[in-house]
């Protein structure tokens, strides 16, 4: 796949960018990515690795209801900016 990170400043929408905190190499890639997004976050989930989704579900799924609260906090208030 083409790289397409020129393409990440583009990005308009909150976006929370989540790594399994014994993943160092997507850690550092998610802050790579991060750094070049207008309104970002980071979460690490604790004790996972490269799956965090499947190693740690409940935790992985309290940082996207998190994400999707926070999003629609930014989104509203740079609306009415």
């Amino acid at each position: 796949m083409e790289p397409l990170w020129d393409e990440l400043s583009g990005i308009e929408v909150p976006c929370t960018f989540v790594a399994g905190e014994r993943d160092q190499a997507y850690v550092d890639t998610a802050l790579q990515m991060a750094s070049r997004v207008k309104e970002w976050r980071f979460r690490m989930v604790p004790d996972a690795g490269h799956a965090a989704l499947f190693e740690k579900p409940d935790e992985t799924a309290e940082i996207l209801v998190d994400h999707l609260r926070w999003a629609a906090t930014v989104s509203s208030s740079s609306t009415t900016d």
